[in-house]
């Protein structure tokens, strides 16, 4: 994770989590692989996290830790 954009309302309550990935060295697989409560503005996310996973994968870039998660959580975003 190279950086996080939030604008808009709740922006305040958003960017804390990106921001504690970046500090902490973590990775898109993170946003994969741990839950974010439903329905919040959290989600959003897993969800991109599952649209980078579904680009590199389209580009043939090897996903790495990425295969561990089943196809239908991949595909289903």
């Amino acid at each position: 994770v190279l950086g996080v954009h939030i604008i808009g309302e709740g922006a305040t309550e958003l960017i804390h989590i990106g921001q504690a990935v970046i500090n902490l060295g973590g990775t898109v697989d993170y946003f994969i692989d741990n839950s974010f409560n439903f329905p919040t503005l959290a989600e959003a996310y897993k969800v991109a996290a599952l649209d980078a996973w579904n680009r590199l994968r389209k580009l043939g870039e090897p996903a790495s830790a990425l295969e561990a998660v089943p196809e239908v959580k991949k595909d289903a975003a």
